[in-house]
């Protein structure tokens, strides 16, 4: 008997393309600005599934478990993506170094490249929200504990909008909105909050606000401005 398919209601994917490393080697300046997609990824014509190479590393190559020869084509590199799955573009840059090595990936020509992109929107324009992992493991916990799914994503919302007030230090959130009342949010914040409103003669307290990676968010941008 043959061995099974660990891969349990999921039929082996059949790859047709090239690896990273072997599609852009030799593309003036490793196919930067140039689109790219899966090619056992099923297509939805109206609203196209592909990836914009941002930046590409080609002196960093590397092989998982090198000692194991079956790994020696398997070479992976660093690749940063603007991501688009289904005419919907993630709001932050993809690093697909993870997935490099697999023989999937085809390049689309500079000819057929607008009608891959004549539909795309960012999340916001089409009320899209995309959820981390961390996000959506707090949404799997809040339902495990008997919310529906709807509220659930309705709380992490409210979460995020949260924090992202304290690390911007805005003034803009309405306290008197219900939803955005401190019932809905975890003890600590409530804590923090409360702490900082009570001291006074003391410097007002700010937030901290988040040092993201700004580069790959800037040749994304202008990218799609060419």
């Amino acid at each position: 008997m043959g061995k099974k398919n660990k891969r349990k209601g999921h039929p082996k994917p059949h790859y047709r393309g090239q690896p990273l490393w072997q599609l852009l080697e030799n593309l003036p300046n490793h196919g930067v600005g140039r689109l790219i997609v899966r090619g056992s990824f099923q297509q939805d014509e109206e609203h196209p599934s592909y990836m914009r190479i941002l930046t590409v590393d080609m002196t960093s190559k590397s092989i998982k478990h090198p000692d194991n020869p079956k790994n020696a084509n398997k070479i992976r590199i660093p690749v940063t993506v603007e991501k688009v799955w289904r005419g919907v573009i993630f709001p932050r840059p993809q690093n697909i170094q993870s997935t490099s090595y697999l023989p999937d990936y085809i390049l689309i020509p500079e000819a057929e490249e607008e009608k891959f992109v004549r539909n795309a929107k960012t999340a916001s324009e089409c009320n899209y929200v995309y959820w981390t992992a961390g996000q959506k493991k707090r949404i799997r916990e809040r339902i495990e504990q008997g919310m529906s799914p709807e509220e659930a994503k309705q709380r992490e919302k409210e979460r995020i909008a949260l924090q992202e007030a304290e690390d911007e230090g805005s003034d803009d959130i309405d306290e008197d909105d219900e939803s955005f009342g401190y019932q809905h949010f975890p003890e600590k914040h409530v804590r923090k909050n409360s702490a900082a409103a009570n001291k006074t003669g003391q410097e007002t307290c700010r937030g901290s606000k988040r040092s993201w990676p700004q580069k790959s968010n800037e040749v994304s941008a202008k990218l799609r401005k060419q």
